[in-house]
């Protein structure tokens, strides 16, 4: 993959419980660190040659032992001691030490204030700990002392899109691709971008360019599928799911990202058991990732196959006991067999964030809500885009609650109106779907 050496392509958190862990689109951004290039500092560093400090890859601790020495040593030049410290820096990064790498990139400052690397990986420590206000001031400074370093523009329009400031992410990513055409990555991200914005031609436009100028980019293949699946073209969708893992990647998370990608598509095309199939597939490379436990269990509640579905969901939350999905769908499961343990929900509830969406819809099915306050919340809480998917939750609960409680009709109705909301990246769009199959005359 075109992953450019000397720069970072941020590594990613494993996503949490709640918010964070809701949609289909989540297990398209997991965590693969592992393909993040290495930071300019490092490339710098290790091409000039430390020995003891980053001559070993991936050695992080080995990296602040050695690089220690080397910072602590007076007798050394400032050029050496300032490399040895953004190599530490980096160190920490890998590590999710944080605040050790701002500290250490900030000394490195001390020693080289021009080193356009030190502030661009410093900003990256700044962006992962959402503290954007500084990520910024030090994206500018590099872009004020390179201002023809196409990747210092790539990186911050990378951070705009953390921010959801899309029209400045966007903007950043013009000039990155102006800077330098041929570079694959600046494409590939442009047209993630241009598809959550709903440019859907754009996206394609962008996706072709960037495989064109690399053929072995798994990460864009990915995405084309994405665009494609989400266009309902699931031939073209799986015939790019297959060329992804035809480039043969080490990596076994990719791998399983992959794979959930071709579930989730068989998922929208309505063919349930291949989807199982493929989330089987996942679970055997990753059998204890909670989101796709999270995952199959969905598409087996779709299935009907509610006892499957509430083992998964109860898998999820042993693996999380923040996800707030998991412990909603894993109680509705067993309603829908009869079950109604109330005291367990309650138990698993002792774990999650009551201050926001989605409390209330697991307060609705511990008595502590009512239906019309569910409905007051999301439409208070519901902003922007995600106006309508709060519309779909309330809809699919309520609908839920509604099936509790033998009022049929008024469930039919509500179960519709989930079916037509949710967007086709909401779990609960083929859980609605089902239901409202299942509900039906």
């Amino acid at each position: 993959m075109n992953l450019r050496a000397g720069w970072r392509d941020k590594a990613c958190v494993h996503p949490g419980g709640g918010e964070t862990v809701r949609i289909k689109a989540q297990l398209r951004s997991f965590c693969l660190a592992a393909l993040a290039a290495a930071t300019l500092a490092s490339a710098a560093s290790n091409a000039a040659g430390i020995p003891g400090c980053g001559d070993v890859a991936g050695d992080w601790d080995g990296w602040i032992k050695g690089c220690a020495v080397i910072i602590d040593d007076v007798r050394e030049s400032a050029a050496v001691r300032a490399k040895a410290l953004r190599i530490r820096g980096l160190a920490h990064y890998r590590l999710g030490a944080y605040d050790d790498a701002i500290a250490d990139y900030s000394a490195a400052i001390g020693f080289d204030a021009k080193n356009v690397a030190t502030y661009v990986n410093r900003a990256g420590a700044y962006q992962r700990k959402h503290d954007f206000t500084r990520a910024m001031a030090d994206y500018n400074l590099a872009a004020a002392l390179d201002p023809q370093e196409a990747w210092i523009f790539f990186d911050r329009g990378k951070a705009y899109q953390d921010m959801r400031d899309f029209g400045r992410a966007r903007q950043d990513y013009d000039e990155a691709i102006r800077l330098r055409p041929t570079v694959a990555v600046f494409f590939r991200r442009r047209g993630e971008l241009r598809k959550s914005q709903g440019d859907l031609a754009g996206a394609g436009a962008d996706l072709d360019t960037a495989l064109r100028l690399d053929p072995q980019d798994v990460l864009a293949y990915l995405s084309r599928g994405n665009l494609n699946a989400a266009q309902h073209d699931y031939d073209k969708a799986f015939a790019d799911f297959d060329k992804a893992l035809a480039v043969k990647p080490d990596l076994p998370q990719l791998v399983a990202l992959i794979y959930s990608a071709r579930a989730m598509a068989a998922d929208e095309m309505g063919d349930l058991p291949r989807a199982l199939q493929e989330y089987d597939a996942v679970l055997k490379i990753q059998p204890d990732n909670a989101i796709y436990l999270q995952g199959r269990a969905f598409t087996a509640f779709a299935a009907g196959d509610f006892a499957a579905a509430a083992a998964g969901f109860g898998s999820a939350v042993q693996k999380n006991p923040a996800m707030f999905y998991s412990v909603i769908m894993r109680y509705v499961a067993r309603s829908r067999m009869g079950e109604h343990d109330t005291p367990e929900l309650r138990r698993s509830a002792e774990a999650l964030e009551r201050n926001a969406w989605p409390w209330p819809l697991i307060g609705l099915f511990l008595g502590e809500v009512t239906p019309d306050e569910v409905r007051a919340t999301a439409k208070m809480q519901a902003v922007n885009k995600d106006a309508e998917r709060r519309k779909c939750e309330a809809a699919f609960f309520l609908a839920e609650y509604d099936l509790m409680h033998r009022r049929r009709d008024e469930a039919v109705i509500l179960m519709q109106e989930a079916a037509k909301t949710c967007t086709w990246d909401a779990f609960e769009r083929n859980a609605a779907m089902a239901e409202a199959k299942r509900l039906a005359p």
